[in-house]
């Protein structure tokens, strides 16, 4: 008996290759399992990955360059140099007329080294010039840090508050199907007119496109996330909800009346060091005006094979070397006032930087006026949007009543359905505005790390 084996064979191959489509689909699914993001977690990738910060790190590795390139202008140099030559002659005798012909090779070799003694104090204002730029670049990197840590905070919670607006919108549109499903019933049985019912479908549609929004805004806030944290916007986040309800406690009565240190602002600081360096820039441009002294030394050597004393260790060791050392002095008398416009463009950066100063000390304490006044407000406005939205509450739960009673119409109880959403949306903002403004106002003081504390459980 014969078995046929084609249809075997066409078997185990779609069998094969349903198994390799099974493995790509659960793969790829498992390879698109988003990682969950914790406010914490964000905030380490922040600091580990954020450009803005990466780029203010290697700033302050410049400067630490820069010092040891002030501190080797001390060092003297030294330079080795060496060469060597062949020389064809021929010479003619005009007797026999014979020509014969003479190579001569030749060696030198020779070192020389210079070290600065004096320069008008420029190498010593440099090297502090370059310490202040560093202890600048330091203080700016603690700012970026700061401007980080509040960038990451501010946009994290602002994808969290898109998302529960996400979930008070799907609670509505839920609300309005039921809604829609009751007045169907109302039709059917004669108690409501055709245009309650095409009134709620056009209700659904705005609602699903208030919803498609809010998705939209979700949807940005996550791009605008991945970009402080350095990552890819292809990047598969879920973003992980802090308690908010156990934070707000935490923010204390005493919060709005945070006092403005100047000292706690490391840009502050930052600036101070730089009015520094601009003095130290001003002793380098007035160095144009004193005497320069040097130190130079030198030696070398050479050998030649036509030189009839001695071999090479004679000639080269023994009898060519020479040194030379000597001392340079040069007294400027006319640089065309070279010095003195340096000396005035440093006189003038130093009054840019001062002035830049008092700006920065305005802005800060305009920072610190401003953060504090948007904190007492969000206060206020949280305690309000509670309140309006137990009112829109109760008021929909009364007209809802009211309408399937029929003692109310459709456009009211669209009004208070309204009002119940924009209440809800109002509440949820509040609270994570006066979060918001909390970070504000702390960042603005300069009080950014002792704030994040209270994220810790």
């Amino acid at each position: 008996m014969k078995y046929n084996k084609k249809p075997t064979i066409q078997y185990v191959q779609k069998s094969m290759f349903l198994l390799m489509l099974l493995a790509l689909f659960f793969g790829k699914i498992y390879a698109q399992q988003p990682q969950r993001l914790t406010l914490g977690d964000a905030i380490q990738l922040a600091l580990s990955e954020n450009i803005d910060l990466k780029r203010s790190e290697n700033a302050v590795k410049s400067g630490k360059v820069n010092i040891k390139q002030a501190k080797a202008n001390f060092l003297p140099n030294l330079n080795v140099s060496a060469s060597v030559s062949r020389q064809y002659s021929k010479n003619i005798d005009l007797q026999s007329d014979e020509t014969s012909g003479q190579v001569n090779n030749s060696f030198s070799a020779g070192a020389s080294s210079g070290v600065n003694l004096f320069n008008g104090f420029s190498d010593v204002a440099s090297l502090k010039q370059s310490r202040f730029n560093l202890e600048t670049d330091e203080l700016d990197f603690e700012r970026s840090r700061q401007t980080t840590l509040f960038e990451t905070i501010s946009v994290f919670l602002q994808a969290v508050l898109d998302s529960e607006l996400i979930a008070i919108q799907n609670e509505n549109l839920d609300a309005q199907r039921k809604q829609l499903a009751l007045i169907q019933e109302f039709y059917n049985a004669g108690n409501r007119s055709l245009a309650d019912v095409l009134q709620q479908k056009a209700a659904i549609s705005q609602s699903e496109l208030q919803a498609l929004n809010t998705v939209r805004n979700y949807e940005i806030s996550k791009y605008q996330l991945m970009l402080v944290l350095g990552q890819s916007p292809a990047t598969a986040m879920e973003i992980v909800s802090p308690d908010i309800e156990r934070l707000l406690p935490k923010l204390g009565e005493n919060a709005g009346t945070a006092i403005f240190q100047p000292d706690n602002r490391p840009d502050l600081l930052a600036q101070r060091r730089q009015i520094d360096a601009s003095s130290q820039g001003i002793r380098i441009a007035k160095a144009g005006y004193f005497p320069t002294l040097s130190l130079s030394f030198s030696t070398n050597s050479n050998y030649r094979t036509l030189s009839n004393i001695g071999d090479f260790s004679d000639q080269f060791f023994d009898l060519n070397p020479s040194f030379s050392i000597g001392l340079q002095l040069s007294v400027p008398l006319f640089d065309r006032f070279r010095t003195r416009y340096s000396v005035q463009l440093a006189k003038i950066q130093l009054s840019n930087q001062q002035l830049a100063l008092k700006n920065l000390e305005l802005d800060a304490q305009l920072q610190v006026r401003q953060a504090r006044l948007n904190y007492q407000t969000a206060l206020k406005q949280r305690d309000v949007a509670r309140a309006q939205l137990a009112s829109a509450t109760e008021a929909l739960k009364a007209v809802e009543e009211r309408y399937n009673v029929g003692s109310s119409t459709f456009v009211e109880l669209s009004q208070v359905r309204a009002q119940m959403l924009s209440a809800q949306n109002d509440r949820i903002t509040a609270d994570y505005n006066l979060l918001l403004s909390f970070m504000s106002l702390q960042f603005s003081t300069g009080d950014i790390d002792a704030a994040i504390s209270i994220f810790d459980n």
